[in-house]
């Protein structure tokens, strides 16, 4: 993932899409792991990192960089998402920016949240937001 702001993963299991949000780690193992053990009918997993493409704390330097990068996120995904009914979304980031993307989830379809809940299977349905 270093140097990329996003890098596509093929899952090949259905027509819906997987998106991991790697700004404080990585998570692309541990989400490929979980969509194709719990056989969700997802076609490919986006990773997108923060700028310069290394997941890691402090990465995202003050609010104007993380707004920037949220707008920049739900941009892409806009585009990448246009033919699918459901996101599912997976999160290793700052709760602002999740915050700020959050504010920014609109002009989307359906998207299912999980949780890191780090035991049995990893992560669970948090909640679902509605198109």
């Amino acid at each position: 993932m270093a140097g990329e702001p996003y890098v596509d993963h093929d899952v090949l299991k259905g027509d819906e899409l997987a998106v991991g949000i790697a700004v404080a780690t990585d998570l692309t193992d541990d989400v490929l792991e979980y969509l194709r053990g719990q056989n969700l009918p997802v076609s490919k997993l986006v990773v997108y990192a923060p700028p310069g493409g290394v997941a890691k704390d402090g990465s995202v330097a003050d609010s104007s960089a993380a707004n920037a990068l949220a707008v920049g996120i739900r941009d892409h995904i806009r585009r990448v998402a246009r033919p699918v009914r459901r996101i599912h979304l997976f999160l290793a980031c700052p709760m602002g920016l999740a915050v700020l993307l959050g504010n920014r989830w609109n002009r989307l379809c359906e998207t299912v949240i999980y949780e890191d809940i780090k035991i049995d299977e990893g992560y669970e349905p948090a909640f679902t937001i509605q198109a």
